[in-house]
């Protein structure tokens, strides 16, 4: 009868590590938070729990996702607060424009929506 495996090892696997797969969530999470921040931000969370059950690997991924999300969505939040406020003072003027001014002058909508003659 003849032995298979490496001499001195008498059928032991050596050199082998145990494989832990990475969450496929936390995966799809990271790649959803630069695409569509909230889905990024609830497949982070879900993929976190999924994880801590699992013992799976991709917990910093998912958090990467988590904390990438929640940064796009301050920014898109900011931008659009400013972009409705910009559009708001902007309305407010153009809806009283004044005569044109001298020539050489220039007017200028102040912060009370009122057109003043700077100079």
């Amino acid at each position: 009868m003849t032995d298979n495996s490496a001499p001195g090892t008498q059928g032991e696997s050596v050199g082998f590590r145990s494989y832990t797969r990475t969450n496929t969530l936390a995966i799809v999470a990271l790649i959803a938070a630069f695409l569509f921040a909230p889905a990024g931000l609830i497949c982070g969370f879900i993929a976190r729990n999924q994880i801590k059950q699992t013992k799976e690997q991709g917990d910093g991924m998912a958090l990467a996702a988590i904390l990438i999300s929640a940064v796009a969505i301050f920014i898109w939040l900011g931008a659009a607060v400013f972009a409705v406020s910009l559009f708001d003072h902007v309305a407010h003027c153009l809806g009283s424009i004044p005569p044109a001014p001298a020539p050489g002058l220039h007017w200028v909508c102040s912060g009370n929506n009122t057109w003043i003659s700077p100079g």
